[in-house]
């Protein structure tokens, strides 16, 4: 059947993308735990993503 081959394939280069990108996604999780091991690093990545999300608040408003 035609449908069949061509979710077949879909769900193929799904796979494939998706395999690196979250493998990508847990070592980058592991390195900035790392990084942010440092009660100094941790409230500045705190500080600035509070900045960020209030910044996106007054796009919203």
């Amino acid at each position: 059947d035609r449908n069949l081959g061509a979710v077949l394939l879909v769900a193929v280069v799904f796979g494939l993308i998706n395999l690196p990108s979250t493998s990508l996604w847990a070592v980058m999780g592991q390195v900035l735990r790392g990084w942010l091991s440092s009660p100094a690093r941790l409230r500045a990545f705190n500080w600035t993503m509070a900045a960020l999300l209030v910044g996106s608040l007054a796009l919203l408003i």
